[in-house]
């Protein structure tokens, strides 16, 4: 079974095969909504490194990221920063499909194109 848990959803991203079913049921269950709305930029981060197969990263990114921004904490460019910090493959594909969901964008904008 699954750990309702910042450490369950990651071990459940790192050895799945389906990014999107598992994000899917993280975010359509209670349990698993409530570790996603409380998630920092950190967390964040970690969550989307978790997830195994990187093409897969950016909609499942999306996913969290507007659940966090509609009933979460708020999402913002340091989520973003977060998300790209140790990613290889799919940075500019993260920040595209993550950009419109940042709160402080463009404002911030310089900081993201930094990373």
């Amino acid at each position: 079974g699954f750990q309702w848990s910042l450490e369950g959803i990651c071990r459940a991203l790192r050895t799945s095969v389906d990014a999107r079913g598992t994000t899917n049921r993280f975010v359509s269950d209670p349990r698993g909504r409530s570790v996603v709305v409380s998630l920092t930029p950190v967390s964040f981060g970690r969550m989307v490194g978790s997830i195994s197969i990187p093409m897969d990263r950016p909609e499942s990114a999306y996913n969290f990221g507007y659940v966090l921004r509609h009933e979460g904490k708020g999402f913002t460019s340091d989520h973003i920063v977060s998300a790209i910090a140790n990613e290889e493959d799919m940075k500019v594909e993260l920040v595209n499909k993550l950009a419109p969901l940042a709160s402080d964008l463009p404002a911030n904008k310089d900081r993201v194109l930094k990373h």
